[in-house]
């Protein structure tokens, strides 16, 4: 299978999956309804989403990053436009529920409880978690080490379960 076939079966099925686990509608095909407004809402945190989504330091008031053009991709082959929608990250699956957007990319990881929620797309990211300490910190050398000090990350994540 040559690569562009590749790269828009998977936008496309990513796309569809998403919408798949967006509220349904009493009428008509989610795609449809989309198309038929005229562009592609999906739900992001640029204010924390780099590499994902991020605004471009050249011009603030633009957006990049790879899910913003994977947002593009997939609404260039509806012809549609893509228009982001901001929300903090932590909050990106119930917004979803609610319907504010139709599909929500930022780097979502995977887990039981988000999958009993919504629907995902086969990964097109693939995450590690690690450990992150200062240089001339010599005490810290693994998960174990950090037991009573003060850490860091992003609320909702995979990190912060781990933390817990």
């Amino acid at each position: 299978m040559n690569r562009p076939f590749r790269i828009f079966s998977l936008f496309m099925g990513i796309f569809l999956l998403v919408c798949w686990a967006a509220p349904s509608r009493p009428s008509g095909s989610r795609v449809d309804e989309i198309k038929k407004r005229g562009y592609l809402i999906w739900g992001s945190d640029s204010e924390g989403g780099a590499p994902y989504v991020f605004p471009d330091p050249n011009d603030p008031s633009k957006l990049i990053g790879f899910e913003v053009d994977l947002a593009d991709a997939i609404a260039r082959e509806l012809g549609i436009r893509a228009r982001q929608s901001q929300n903090a990250w932590d909050s990106l699956i119930p917004a979803l529920d609610r319907g504010d957007f139709d599909m929500a990319m930022n780097g979502i990881e995977i887990t039981p409880q988000r999958q009993s929620r919504v629907r995902f797309s086969i990964p097109y990211y693939v995450f590690t978690e690690q450990l992150v300490v200062r240089k001339d910190d010599t005490e810290t050398g693994g998960i174990n080490d950090i037991k009573g000090k003060k850490v860091g990350t992003l609320s909702g994540t995979v990190a912060q379960e781990i933390l817990s």
